[in-house]
């Protein structure tokens, strides 16, 4: 389960400061798919980077299965989730072995990917 309360985050553009959300609480339950819908610039990366620790946020708090983020220890927390950006990823492999690489880093030694997991949630898509 993720659960988000009270994010908010301010960016500066030209000497300018932007409030790209605040106040934003968000709970989804495990084994769920969420997708966030936006306009160009409106803050959907950053609010997902703040979410998974790659941005901090100015104020509020992010739990992972009923932890706070911050008292996760930083390898664990990357084994419970993943940040994808939206820039391409030009590669000569195939998409089954670009999701394969992350079991390959020796903090996941041991763990494989499970293929009918991916495969179900595909389809849900």
């Amino acid at each position: 389960m993720l659960k988000i309360t009270n994010l908010a985050k301010k960016i500066s553009i030209d000497k300018d400061k932007r409030q790209l959300f605040q106040n934003f609480n968000y709970e989804l339950k495990s084994n769920k798919i969420a997708f966030l819908l936006g306009p160009s610039g409106s803050g959907k990366s950053v609010l997902f980077k703040c979410i998974v620790g790659l941005m901090m946020q100015d104020q509020g708090e992010v739990y992972l299965l009923g932890k706070n983020r911050e008292l996760w220890a930083i390898e664990e927390f990357r084994k419970a989730c993943a940040y994808v950006g939206q820039a391409p990823v030009r590669s000569e492999h195939t998409v089954a072995e670009f999701l394969q690489r992350p079991y390959e880093l020796s903090i996941r030694h041991g763990s494989m990917l499970d293929e009918a997991r991916v495969k179900e949630l595909l389809n849900k898509m």
